[in-house]
């Protein structure tokens, strides 16, 4: 264990060492008589169990102060033998504790170790410490964030601190060997700061020249979190890429450790069932499904558990729902699905009110917001109504929704739930209420449910999702004048679509098919997923919905966005923590190209006619906004100014056509648009790739980029790659 400076000496009937205001003649009489204290009704009982923690008010001669003695159990001589040879528990407890206060690695100030022999056997084993007065244990710090403040930014801040404490810790060449959360304390220093980590409970731990990997690994297995904050926690302690030998060793003794608790009620069944009735559960873990941390910084929730853990607390039902719906569904879809591909980009389309942007509710910058959005005209917005947000959250979301009605905007409403609201209906249902009483007499639209396919968002059955609706079914007769939309599923997943609308309580019908349709894996909006690219897919949907009796013929896509590059863990795909090493399938992109496809996206959804509206997500955000507002300054991004110049260049034209020029490198899509009087026409043409093609215009065309700044036009050529260009053509009377 090493060697302490301190000698042992006998106080009153023990053998032990003191040391700092213990060794002051009043707390030395006092300790001489601790077995005595300990029997008595002074003390708080801190732990109980086999060895017992309990606060104590120790005499010093400058005053009373609180101390913790640990009680261990005295086994009978075969662990007096034991201890002949490696030292008691109280022993190893205090030599552990002054190798790490040398080493500057935090622990309780270790004040004595006492011991009482008789006949060669140990009768009374303490070890003293010194009391935290405000220190929690990291589990009961977990336990508190979970269930009263979901905050993503505090727990990456919790996680982070203790992380580092243990690789401090190991770096002073100490092995706890019982590294479990409850043995891990702490302070919280401010909202969002935690300080001071101690390590206790230090009897079976060892010194050691080097950690190894091993011994590394053996101990951060005793960690306790979801699979997918521990991931995060490997990489915080390791402070780089975990090497191999670890990652192997941890999963090999937390194997061993979680057989070893779940065999404990058989190995020790009265200490088990002791526990059961003092059962707390106030002090215990939320159930898996039920921890649903908000990630401020990304503006979602955090995914808890990784896909196999997740996998295991999936009903059976729940996948063979989601293959029988849309199996029964597919005949009708596939004509619907033909027909909408067949008369894509056919009709006029005009595209005022159908390019629209999602905003949520700011503290302080609610001007900003509204200029913002008038500076883009009249365009529809939705806002977002969080159910977990606070009280004043909401009034501001309410009254931003009125703001922006009262200036012209076209404002829908989407309503989005947490696991609480899920697990207490009570919840929900005075959700519901409060938002649709405050603006349902002012919105279009109303969209139930957030990514209801992402169990991330608190729901785990298509059941949860039919009780989710419940309360909307009276709202459809009060507001008939109201759009209802859902089922509000995230990505391409089209299975769960059908799925959802068979789960529908009765009374409850989609006016409307809403959908989060995002393509960032596929880099540009024409790349194909499969057979699948973004026009298919918007034809498969809106068959979807035609095809099924609890909803509207009729698609709006109320999400979609491409996540930024360099941005951090406010970028939904660098949440919540940026782990060392090279990302694999990253789909961020830069702002330029997030612009880009942004306006290829509203060419071929509003131009096909197969979505009747599209929101961007987000207007501010640092991680894919229009604006961007890290450090509390606003900064218009390409994206804003590119659709300010696409809105200014459209309003008041109509969509005619979409055809395909030869270019002298290649092919360009062109999207042609007209005015009422035919005088005027705007072509925006734009090439799949990336790649610029030089194409032939007409005589007397301006040109003008994606961000309406005029191009010099020679040989009447321009050059045209990803980013639109606008062709503007003024005709004679």
């Amino acid at each position: 264990m090493g060697n302490g400076e301190e000698k042992s000496e006998r106080i009153g009937p023990y053998e032990g060492c003191v040391r700092g205001f213990v060794a002051d003649k009043a707390a030395r009489a006092w300790l001489s008589r601790l077995g005595d204290h300990l029997a008595g009704t002074a003390g708080t009982v801190l732990t109980e169990g086999r060895h017992r923690n309990v606060l104590l008010t120790m005499p010093t001669s400058s005053g009373p102060v609180g101390v913790v003695v640990k009680s261990f159990a005295c086994g009978g001589m075969i662990e007096s033998l034991r201890s002949r040879q490696r030292g008691t528990k109280a022993w190893r407890s205090w030599m552990a504790a002054v190798h790490l206060h040398a080493h500057g690695v935090g622990t309780p100030e270790p004040l004595a170790w006492l011991e009482r022999v008789e006949n060669g056997r140990v009768r009374e084993s303490y070890y003293v410490a010194a009391y935290l007065p405000d220190a929690i244990s990291f589990k009961d710090a977990l336990i508190a964030l979970f269930r009263d403040e979901p905050d993503g930014t505090k727990l990456m801040t919790l996680l982070q601190t203790v992380a580092d404490a243990i690789r401090k810790m190991h770096a002073a060449g100490f092995v706890h060997y019982d590294l479990g959360n409850q043995n891990i304390l702490l302070r919280r220093l401010g909202d969002c700061t935690w300080g001071d980590v101690c390590f206790i409970d230090l009897n079976r731990g060892r010194v050691r020249d080097r950690v190894t990997d091993r011994e590394r690994g053996r101990d951060i297995s005793r960690i306790t979190l979801p699979s997918d904050f521990l991931r995060v926690f490997r990489e915080m302690y390791y402070a780089e890429v975990p090497t191999k030998p670890f990652k192997l060793w941890e999963t090999r003794y937390r194997k061993r450790f979680a057989w070893h608790s779940r065999t404990r009620r058989w190995r020790h069944p009265i200490r088990e069932r002791r526990q059961v009735i003092r059962h707390d559960t106030q002090a215990t873990y939320p159930g898996a499904k039920s921890i649903w941390v908000w990630d401020p910084l990304s503006r979602q929730p955090l995914v808890t558990m990784q896909r196999e853990d997740r996998k295991k607390h999936f009903a059976l039902r729940r996948h063979l729902q989601s293959v029988w719906s849309p199996l029964r569904l597919l005949p009708f879809c596939h004509r619907h699905y033909q027909a909408f591909r067949a008369t894509a980009f056919t009709q006029p389309r005009a595209f005022d009110g159908r390019v629209g942007v999602a905003v949520e509710w700011r503290p302080d910058d609610a001007g900003q917001t509204l200029a913002a959005l008038h500076a883009l005209g009249p365009i529809p917005v939705l806002v977002r109504f969080y159910r977990h947000e606070k009280e004043d959250a909401f009034a501001g979301a309410v009254g931003l929704v009125k703001a922006l009605h009262d200036k012209g905007h076209p404002v829908s409403v989407g309503l989005l739930q947490d696991r609480k609201a899920v697990e207490t209906p009570a919840l929900w249902q005075s959700f519901v209420d409060s938002v649709l009483a405050a603006v349902g007499g002012v919105v279009e639209l109303v969209e139930v449910g957030h990514a209801i396919n992402r169990v991330k968002w608190g729901l785990w059955t298509f059941e949860e999702y039919r009780e989710l609706l419940r309360p909307l079914v009276p709202w459809r007769a009060r507001l008939p004048q109201v759009r209802f939309g859902g089922p509000a599923v995230i990505d391409f997943e089209y299975a769960y679509i059908p799925a959802a609308l068979d789960h529908m309580p009765k009374g409850m019908q989609f006016d409307v098919l809403t959908h989060h349709l995002y393509v960032d894996r596929r880099g540009a909006p024409e790349n194909p997923q499969g057979k699948f690219a973004l026009l298919e897919k918007l034809a498969l949907a809106r068959a979807i919905a035609k095809a099924h009796r609890n909803c509207g013929d009729g698609l709006v896509i109320t999400e979609f966005n491409w996540p930024l590059s360099g941005t951090g863990i406010h970028s939904p795909v660098g949440a919540p923590y940026v782990s060392p090493g090279v990302r694999q399938n990253d789909p961020s992109v830069d702002e330029d190209a997030a612009a880009a496809y942004m306006l290829r996206y509203i060419l071929i959804a509003i131009g096909s006619g197969l979505a009747e509206r599209v929101f961007w997500w987000s207007l501010v955000a640092h991680g894919f906004g229009l604006i961007d507002d890290v450090g509390g300054a606003w900064r218009e991004r390409s994206g804003y100014l590119a659709l300010k110049a696409f809105l200014s260049r459209t309003r008041g034209f109509v969509f005619q056509q979409r055809k395909q020029l030869r270019g002298t490198d290649g092919w360009v899509w062109s999207y042609d648009f007209y005015d009422d009087a035919n005088q005027k026409r705007v072509s925006i043409v734009c090439a799949e790739g990336e790649r610029s093609v030089p194409i032939s215009v007409e005589e007397g065309m301006v040109a003008r980029d994606t961000f309406g700044v005029r191009l010099n036009i020679e040989h009447q050529q321009v050059l045209v790659g990803g980013s639109p260009v606008y062709l503007v053509l003024h005709r004679e009377s």
